[in-house]
């Protein structure tokens, strides 16, 4: 994949937080856009509808968003998002 994709955010409930910004690792996410990428006629349509599904979508306030996130030994203190969960509330 051409893009390196990433959520930036700040916890619920938590004004003390100072924010997130972690790099998408999901599998769902590079498997959208090799499937996806067949039926855009462009990079930035394609990319809209990425936006679209894994912002307005999973993460709409409708939904109640969880992220799996995970490290490795060599860089412990930096997380990625290996998979999102977004129920509805």
């Amino acid at each position: 994949m051409p893009f390196n994709f990433r959520y930036q955010f700040v916890c619920a409930g938590m004004p003390a937080c100072p924010g997130h910004d972690l790099a998408v690792m999901d599998w769902e996410l590079s498997a959208a856009w090799y499937y996806w990428r067949q039926e855009e006629p462009s990079v930035e349509a394609l990319l809209a509808k990425l936006r679209h599904k894994w912002l307005d979508t999973m993460c709409s306030p409708a939904r109640d968003t969880i992220f799996f996130v995970g490290n490795t030994e060599r860089f412990r203190d930096e997380f990625t998002v290996c998979g999102v969960f977004y129920p509805p509330k």
